[in-house]
């Protein structure tokens, strides 16, 4: 059985970057999901207890989350869910659930964002670029191809079979 689990919330630091002893990289941040809801009797917004959530990614994914996840951005983390119980040097003990992230996002709910695909040939996280496609040297965007007006549109020119004479 596969479990998975989707969180929204906010991000409650920058993606810290670390090594594994086999040598791949892990992004670690905390998000943080406070539940609210409109008081039907008074019209005002309350708050629910605030569940925290340790969220790992690994590999390429973990620089993409790094490079995109800052503190207090509004989140949606999907992944493989792991409850670890602890305890503490003076006795106290306590539950955390880590994440095994498989996705992580902006929440567009709270507003906008933008994408920039990353090239996996290599160890760099330059946008990648298919051979033939222009780039917006500012923006670094994929221009559209620029069609040449003269030539007649594809639905104009007669079947080849009409052409032929068949």
């Amino acid at each position: 059985m596969s479990e998975s689990i989707t969180v929204r919330g906010h991000a409650g630091n920058k993606p810290e970057i670390r090594m594994t002893n086999s040598g791949t990289e892990v992004a670690t941040f905390r998000v943080a999901s406070t539940p609210r809801w409109r008081n039907s009797t008074t019209g005002e917004w309350a708050s629910g207890e605030t569940n925290w959530y340790s969220v790992a990614a690994f590999g390429a994914f973990a620089n993409n989350v790094a490079e995109s996840i800052s503190k207090g951005d509004p989140v949606v983390v999907v992944g493989r869910p792991k409850i670890r119980s602890w305890e503490g040097k003076e006795g106290s003990t306590g539950t955390e659930v880590e994440i095994n992230a498989q996705t992580v996002g902006h929440d567009l709910k709270y507003g906008r964002s933008s994408f920039a695909k990353v090239n996996r040939e290599g160890p760099s996280a330059e946008p990648a670029q298919h051979e033939g496609e222009p780039v917006d040297a500012d923006t670094g965007e994929i221009s559209p191809p620029v069609q040449d007006q003269s030539a007649a549109p594809p639905w104009s020119k007669e079947p080849a079979l009409a052409q032929q004479g068949a």
